[in-house]
């Protein structure tokens, strides 16, 4: 460790559990939707987001997946807007699961007659060792067929899924 004045930089740190020198001992990604995704669920059926990476420090994300490079506690969150609800669609359940639990949140919905948008969130605090997984399932139930779409926009981000290494 190397403390320059204005913290400590880490500089060829080993980690023992990965058996490799660790570049970067802060990874950060955000992952989000630059354009629409369509027809992701609304019958039952889980659907496994795949994102495109505005940033990555680390490398540790594949569009899908954030893979952990070292042991520690990762804040991870994951914020769904979705539109094209229709009227009988009944709960949305988001999920983010990592190798060791799954962090949950459900919504009970009664949206109007029509189409119409909603949003939901979910976080936690997840305890990682390296090369353990954490990615991103959304299912709305109640829909005849899989007609809902998640938000994308390149400069306004609907749909996100973030994390970063706190201790």
């Amino acid at each position: 460790l190397y403390d320059s004045g204005t913290g400590t930089i880490a500089k060829n740190v080993y980690d023992l559990d990965t058996s490799a020198f660790i570049t970067g001992i802060y990874p950060c990604f955000l992952m989000a939707l630059v354009a629409d995704q369509n027809n992701i669920s609304g019958a039952g059926n889980a659907y496994v987001m795949t994102w495109d990476t505005p940033f990555d420090d680390g490398n540790n994300c594949d569009g899908t997946y954030f893979t952990a490079p070292v042991k520690g506690r990762y804040q991870l969150q994951c914020t769904m807007s979705l539109k094209n609800i229709e009227s009988t669609a009944t709960q949305i359940k988001l999920e983010i699961v990592t190798t060791a639990r799954t962090f949950v949140t459900e919504k009970t919905i009664t949206p109007p007659v029509g189409n119409t948008t909603d949003q939901i969130s979910v976080a936690g605090i997840a305890d990682l060792n390296p090369g353990d997984d954490a990615y991103v399932i959304i299912t709305v139930s109640g829909m005849p067929s899989n007609t809902v779409d998640a938000i994308g926009n390149a400069t306004n981000m609907w749909c996100t899924f973030s994390g970063n290494l706190v201790h």
